[in-house]
């Protein structure tokens, strides 16, 4: 892992004084236009609704999961989502049902 650095700080006060986002979710925005990332890990709604705006590749929490169990690398999505719920992270229904299809647990596998 390498940490890296916004270089354009002007681009990250702008995001946050226009669109009222946190420094960290700025600064992710920026690094993300910086560096053209391939991906990038936002789950808050404004966010992602500027990052989508500037054509920025996005994956949330969720998309993550999907990805780990499809590498295997997680047995099971339903039970990181259920204690993710039980922890405060609100999941809509739609997209808990929506994720447990695409990870081929709609039965509780």
């Amino acid at each position: 892992m390498e940490v890296v650095t916004v270089d354009n700080q002007q681009v990250v006060r702008e995001l946050q004084q226009s669109f009222k986002l946190d420094l960290g979710e700025s600064e992710a925005i920026a690094l993300a236009e910086e560096i053209s990332a391939s991906q990038l890990l936002i789950n808050e709604r404004a966010a992602r609704k500027v990052a989508m705006a500037r054509k920025l590749p996005l994956i949330g929490t969720v998309g993550i999961l999907l990805l780990a169990k499809r590498r295997g690398l997680l047995d099971s999505v339903k039970d990181v989502l259920d204690e993710m719920q039980a922890q405060g992270m609100r999941i809509s229904d739609r997209l808990y049902v929506q994720v447990l299809t695409l990870a081929q647990e709609k039965d509780g596998e």
